[in-house]
């Protein structure tokens, strides 16, 4: 049979073409870096525990505009916002209860508890980073931008925080234009040590309401400090003169005052507690004479 040349070089192409089509159907998945080349994105999620909420559809309305896709919640003492997040199908949540004990302390591991609970959930999600931040704080600045330019050695980000002081007529907790740099050594009256974002890869955990460890400890090698002009956390601290009252009665409860070290929350406990001691008095009676007495549906 004499040789012909372009049959053959067709054949060959073509089973060059079935080989590599066959190989990219049994493939591994594409790694970390090879995929942020690909799509030029990372996919973010944000673990959480929330209580009584403020603005919450707000609050997930921002987040779901700066490029996060997944939301973790921990839902606690809030049987109406429940409702709410079933209808979100972007949001996996659970329901549970604060700590009437000593909830000052223990809110931290129910925290920390949760969000490693979901880092495993975030890995099979195929997420790049989870945020760890609280409902009444709003992450701003180029999110994917910032998170996708991390350097692949960085396991863990951490991140800096403002405060708010809130003006007479702003319509939401979120209104608020005027903060505190806490980082700058600004008179903050909660926390100064920022918020943490890390891969959710083995050894990396959540070592308390503000840093992610690996190995169980904090390691410099490891973790990214994130400029505050490239992301920062806003912190929209009890905006409201009701989530105020609500939060420091609720925190008062067998609280170990020793155990806080922020004069503002203890002088607030102290308060709120006052506060409700009225409200019990006035709107909570005890006193109810049977000839003045309605009881609704008799």
């Amino acid at each position: 049979m004499p040789y012909d040349g372009p049959l053959v070089v067709a054949l060959t192409v073509a089973i060059v073409i079935v080989f590599l089509f066959i190989r990219k159907q049994t493939v591994e998945p594409l790694d970390f870096q090879h995929a942020l080349s690909v799509t030029g994105k990372p996919k973010l999620g944000i673990a959480v525990m929330m209580r009584k909420p403020t603005d919450v559809a707000l609050w997930f309305d921002h987040h779901r505009k700066v490029g996060i896709t997944h939301f973790y919640v921990r839902l606690e003492d809030s049987p109406g916002v429940a409702s709410f997040l079933k209808t979100q199908p972007d949001i996996y949540f659970e329901e549970g209860e604060s700590d009437n004990e000593n909830n000052y302390t223990n809110q931290i591991t129910r925290q920390r508890d949760f969000t490693n609970k979901m880092l495993p959930k975030a890995r099979e999600a195929g997420l790049d980073w989870l945020f760890h931040i609280d409902v009444d704080e709003l992450l701003e600045g180029d999110v994917l931008e910032t998170m996708a330019a991390i350097p692949s050695n960085m396991l863990i980000g951490k991140l800096k925080n403002a405060e708010a002081v809130y003006q007479d007529g702003e319509p939401t907790c979120f209104s608020a234009k005027k903060f505190i740099r806490c980082d700058k050594g600004g008179p903050c009256t909660a926390y100064v040590n920022g918020k943490g974002v890390a891969r959710p890869v083995d050894g990396v955990t959540l070592g308390g309401a503000h840093d992610f460890v690996y190995k169980g400890k904090v390691d410099p090698s490891v973790t990214y400090q994130i400029p505050f002009d490239d992301l920062h956390v806003l912190h929209y601290d009890s905006c409201t003169l009701g989530t105020w009252l609500e939060k420091f009665a609720h925190m008062s409860k067998k609280a170990k005052l020793d155990d806080i070290v922020f004069p503002y929350y203890k002088k607030s406990i102290e308060i709120a507690v006052k506060a409700k001691e009225l409200y019990k008095e006035n709107k909570m009676r005890e006193d109810m004479d049977p000839a003045w007495t309605y009881n609704r549906g008799s």
